[in-house]
């Protein structure tokens, strides 16, 4: 719900896709990824996604952020999964 309002309030979802190159489809799946890449334990991420089972994570959601800290360092520190990180 949050993802759509947020793409409404901006109203142009090519915008908001080329931020990072991803759509919103793959913005849960890079959130709970970055959490984890930034140490967040797997309690702390089955909580903020609303998962009950760490497989639901792994199986469907988990991604190489290699690809993606590069650019998600450029828009300075971020919150995921109720914590700031930011580049060390």
């Amino acid at each position: 719900m949050a993802i759509k309002e947020a793409y409404t309030a901006v109203g142009n979802d090519t915008f908001v896709q080329g931020l990072l190159g991803i759509s919103a489809h793959e913005v849960r799946a890079v959130g709970a990824s970055w959490a984890l890449f930034n140490a967040a334990s797997m309690e702390e991420i089955l909580s903020a996604a609303f998962w009950n089972h760490q497989s639901t994570f792994t199986s469907f959601y988990l991604r190489d952020m290699s690809s993606y800290s590069h650019e998600l360092f450029a828009l300075g520190p971020l919150s995921v999964a109720q914590t700031t990180t930011e580049k060390t």
